[in-house]
């Protein structure tokens, strides 16, 4: 466990942790669609998902498909290749939705069964008649940093739970100036400032 990893898992372990076992409530044997599950929040939903005994779903660029299987998802649909709504619908017992913004809420109800649950980072709620549980990811003390970073790291330190470090950048301005550029587009894994 170095300090670069712990560093990256962090704020997308905390979101991550809360999303999959406090507002999602993901139980062993349920199907569970990760939307953006190559990103940072979403990869490490698809692990500790898999952790706690669920069938992992996971959903990202095709050119994501090797690193997504690898972290535990049993099935990958590769977004720029097939509809996930129409390939998965009412498939998830859950759907985590950590895709920018939340994005596809419409998708997510189609991908989730009738009753079942979806707990997304996107700022609204939807709309539909389709029975279901739909809860907003977002920062709460109902489970506390401590405790679901004391998860995160439990997992880490137990070779359960890996975080994709993509850029280790100087601590100097240019290094803050390159990370803030990474972090505006499409990128690869976690961007780390090392001093």
């Amino acid at each position: 466990m170095t300090p670069t990893r712990v560093a990256g898992i962090i704020t997308p372990g905390l979101t991550a942790y809360k999303a999959v076992k406090f507002f999602a409530g993901v139980q062993p044997g349920q199907t569970v669609i990760v939307k953006g599950a190559s990103g940072g929040v979403g990869s490490l939903s698809v692990q500790i998902a898999t952790d706690l005994g669920a069938d992992v779903i996971g959903i990202a660029s095709s050119h994501n498909e090797e690193f997504v299987k690898s972290i535990g998802a049993t099935r990958f649909v590769a977004y720029d290749q097939e509809d996930p709504a129409t390939v998965l619908a009412d498939q998830g017992d859950v759907v985590i939705n950590s895709a920018m913004n939340g994005a596809g809420t419409d998708d997510d109800i189609k991908m989730v069964k009738p009753n079942g649950t979806v707990a997304s980072v996107a700022h609204t709620s939807p709309t539909t008649d389709k029975p279901l549980k739909f809860v907003h990811v977002h920062p709460t003390n109902a489970m506390s940093d401590r405790e679901a970073l004391q998860a995160v790291i439990d997992l880490m330190r137990d070779g359960k739970l890996t975080v994709n470090i993509g850029y280790t950048l100087p601590f100097n301005r240019d290094g803050f100036v390159k990370g803030h550029q990474l972090l505006e587009e499409k990128h690869d894994g976690r961007v780390i400032i090392v001093k």
